[in-house]
């Protein structure tokens, strides 16, 4: 009996934490913004580990602006980068094609 117990915390405990983590994924991708912009075609020289970038971005409503984010100098740099933001934080990049961008941004990037 006792040990049924203990299975019924366990078992109790699990399902708290599961709510928990699905409650904060679904909090953090509720609260993160799309953007996307152009990264200038320039050199950069291999003696910097990181390069910071301020570009012009803009989400998929036409809503305008820049976005500061920094890139590894060791990475392949694209043209066309989309920004995951949260509470004005860059919080992942990744850099894409023509086709991945949206059709409202096509037009306005």
């Amino acid at each position: 009996m006792r040990s049924n117990k203990k299975l019924i915390y366990v078992l109790i405990v699990l399902v708290i934490v599961l709510i928990s983590l699905v409650s904060w994924r679904q909090y953090t991708i509720s609260n993160t913004e799309y953007v996307y912009g152009m990264i200038p075609n320039e050199t950069v020289p291999e003696e910097y580990d990181n390069v910071k970038y301020t570009i012009p971005i803009i989400d998929e409503e036409g809503n305008r602006g820049t976005q500061t984010f920094t890139v590894d100098n060791n990475e392949e740099v694209g043209d066309l980068v989309k920004l995951h933001v949260r509470n004005d934080k860059v919080k992942k990049y990744e850099f894409i094609t023509d086709e991945e961008l949206p059709e409202a941004v096509q037009n306005n990037l």
